[in-house]
Order: structure tokens, then sequence, then C-alpha cells
């Protein structure tokens, strides 16, 4: 397995970015791949088994755990 940080990223503006927000204290994305995404400030996994990490492209995602905005531009 491969375990990348992602960057932890100011909140963006309103209709600048598609946000996903992480409800519960699971991984937001499961797969059968080798790549895991974790949380850049407080290392809550938020994606799982990713074939390649380009699978999330331009997205912001915030940490359940830290609440953290994350940037999926890698």
């Amino acid at each position: 397995m491969v375990d990348i940080a992602l960057s932890v990223v100011p909140e963006p503006e309103e209709g600048t970015a598609s946000i996903i927000a992480i409800e519960n204290l699971v991984p937001a994305f499961v797969g059968k791949g080798e790549v895991n995404l974790n949380c850049g400030e407080c290392g809550f996994r938020v994606a799982e088994g990713l074939e390649q990490a380009s699978q999330l492209q331009s997205l912001v995602l915030i940490c359940p755990r830290c609440k953290s905005h994350l940037a999926s531009r890698l």
C-alpha cells in the first residue's frame, strides 16, 4: 500500500470548488487498489484502495475528524 498525505488548504470561497464533507469516521472512497489518501493534518484515511491517486481530482474533502479542508490536486 502507498499512503499519500493530502495538502491542507484554506476553505474555498463559495462556488470555486467542489467540496465533499465526509460525514462518518470511515473512508469516503474505498476500492481494491494500492493507494490510500490521508488527511495532511490528523492522518485520517479519507480514501482507501484507489488504483491511482489521480482518481480524485479537483475536489476539496473535509476531514470528518479534524475538519481540515484537503486538496485532492496531487
